[in-house]
């Protein structure tokens, strides 16, 4: 008799592992219906979607409970609203309204104003690039750079030339430890330069620096030798390479710089 029990309790444990064993293949074969979706303890739909420990699209976004410590945002691979995965590039250089081309990216360009050119002159010691001087002033110093031996006078450069000395635009990148009696300040964009005779400077340790006139930079004078041009229906002046647009700044005749 305890040999039959014996028995039938082992067959009992044997049919109980196959139940547990074989339980999952029947709740899918339960479970699974058409379109591909399988649901119940974690199902999966035909659209990409998984139900249960945690949630897939196909859009890319997960649902659900974390997996290795990890939310479902980190698996967002759609762009937040509002958010440009791709920004376009920055201001740069070329063409600006107004017909006018702008090397350095934008700056605030004040309304055009013609008004008719009149050549400013800085006194009797200053003179216009292409003036001819036999002699320099003893007050004079000499500059060098790299390639060129300059002579600066009074606000005024000065290169050697058969017979003597002729006036020239004063060289980017020159150095002086004064700048001439008459100056004025410009603001650009929260920096100051300084203006005479047609030429840009900025403070350096020690003295100070010729630079490329600044965009947006305005000025009352524009000295003798600019030219005038026509863009778009208007006049501009174009000096050493720079052009300049007729302006109105309080109530006075200005120029502002516009192209370099």
């Amino acid at each position: 008799m305890k040999r039959k029990i014996k028995i039938h309790l082992l067959k009992t444990v044997i049919s109980l592992c196959f139940a547990v064993a074989a339980y999952p293949l029947m709740v899918s074969a339960q479970h699974f219906h058409g379109g591909g979706g399988f649901s119940g303890g974690g199902g999966f739909h035909g659209g990409g979607e998984f139900h249960g420990g945690g949630d897939f699209h196909g859009g890319g976004e997960f649902h659900g409970s974390s997996i290795s410590g990890m939310s479902r945002d980190d698996f967002r691979t759609v762009p937040h609203e509002g958010y440009d995965m791709h920004p376009g590039p920055g201001p740069g250089p070329g063409p600006r309204p107004g017909g006018y081309y702008h090397p350095y990216g934008y700056y605030h360009p004040m309304p055009y104003y013609y008004h008719p050119y009149h050549p400013y002159y800085w006194g009797p010691y200053w003179h216009p690039p292409g003036f001819f001087v036999a002699s320099m002033a003893a007050t004079a110093i000499a500059v060098n750079m790299a390639d060129a031996m300059f002579y600066y006078n009074a606000g005024v450069f000065y290169t050697p030339a058969s017979g003597g000395f002729q006036v020239v635009a004063g060289p980017v990148g020159a150095s002086i430890t004064l700048l001439p009696s008459g100056y004025s300040t410009v603001i650009v964009d929260n920096s100051t330069y300084f203006y005479f005779g047609g030429t840009f400077y900025i403070q350096e340790d020690p003295g100070y620096q010729v630079v490329s006139p600044p965009a947006g930079a305005v000025i009352t004078q524009l000295p003798n030798g600019a030219e005038e041009i026509e863009q778009d229906g208007q006049t501009y002046l174009k000096y050493n390479g720079t052009l300049y647009q007729p302006v109105l700044n309080n109530g006075q005749d200005a120029y502002q710089v516009v192209q370099q």
